[in-house]
């Protein structure tokens, strides 16, 4: 969920994300990064975002999901899809319009490196 969700559903239930159900919750902040939130450790991560000149966000939301799931279901960390799904709402951002624009991982290891 992004930001504005989340304090809507924390102040419509009276509670702090972290007491909720899923065992994993994730929120997208816009320009200040994202989130996770790990309900059986407690863990809350930041991740840094990445400073790109944005040009329509968007869809952005959309691509950090599809990312982070997709990073997820390859058996990488929450830490690691996190940052992979920032990295490719980054890149989209930089370009004019949706699915259209979206990056493909080739085009983040071309960005950012092969250990994208």
């Amino acid at each position: 969920m992004n930001e504005i969700e989340a304090q809507q559903l924390t102040q419509a239930l009276g509670q702090e994300l972290g007491a909720l159900g899923p065992e994993l919750i994730v929120v997208t902040l816009g320009s200040k990064g994202s989130k996770t939130i790990e309900k059986a450790t407690g863990k809350i991560t930041h991740i840094d975002p990445i400073a790109v000149k944005a040009i329509d966000t968007t869809g952005a939301g959309d691509t950090y999901t599809g990312y982070f799931v997709a990073g997820l279901d390859r058996g990488f960390s929450v830490q690691h899809s996190a940052r992979l799904a920032t990295q490719a709402a980054a890149l989209m951002v930089t370009k004019e319009g949706t699915a259209d624009v979206i990056p493909d991982l080739k085009d983040i290891e071309d960005y950012f490196g092969p250990n994208a």
